[in-house]
């Protein structure tokens, strides 16, 4: 199996790690067959290891090792494969993001959304079990990026990628 590891936080708050520091964390799991997309903590591990026992082992030694409790979510390539197809038309004055959800909150997030989306500047569509979101350019952290991307609250649910990311974890588990 093909899995991707969407860490939550990495290089973009408190936690900071270079690409060969996360890769060293990775090999000491036993994980010789892995590739990490950019230096946002998305790792494509490809194992015969059972999905979830994948998630538990990164996240239980990245919590050790950073003193602190990481979260994130895990999706197989069928599954990003799924997202990708799905992917709307994009313009030059829009970013797109893909929001991946750890529990049964999307009726709750869609209702934030209604609730920060007054000027219906932002789009947001269900695919399966995700969040496809649409903003302005420059408009990210306000409405509902503001909650959803920065509030304490989500922050073991919710991961969220850009759809460029999203498309280049694609294309990396094309490869594999």
């Amino acid at each position: 199996m093909i899995y991707v590891i969407l860490l939550r936080g990495f290089n973009t708050g408190k936690i900071r790690v270079k690409k060969d520091e996360l890769a060293q964390l990775v090999e000491s799991l036993g994980f010789n067959q892995y590739q990490l997309i950019l230096n946002t903590g998305n790792i494509i591990i490809q194992t015969n290891e059972d999905k979830d026992d994948v998630l538990d082992k990164v996240l239980e030694r990245l919590s050790k090792h950073f003193n602190q409790e990481i979260s994130g979510i895990i999706k197989t390539k069928e599954e990003i494969t799924y997202y990708k197809n799905h992917i709307k038309d994009m313009n030059d004055n829009e970013t797109h993001y893909v929001s991946f959800i750890s529990s049964d909150i999307i009726e709750e997030l869609k209702t934030v959304f209604n609730e920060h989306n007054s000027e219906n500047t932002e789009k947001l569509f269900v695919i399966k079990d995700v969040l496809y979101w649409i903003t302005p350019k420059g408009y990210t952290l306000k409405g509902f990026g503001n909650v959803v991307l920065s509030k304490k609250k989500y922050k073991t649910y919710v991961t969220t990628r850009n759809i460029n990311t999203l498309i280049k974890i694609y294309e990396a588990m094309q490869h594999d």
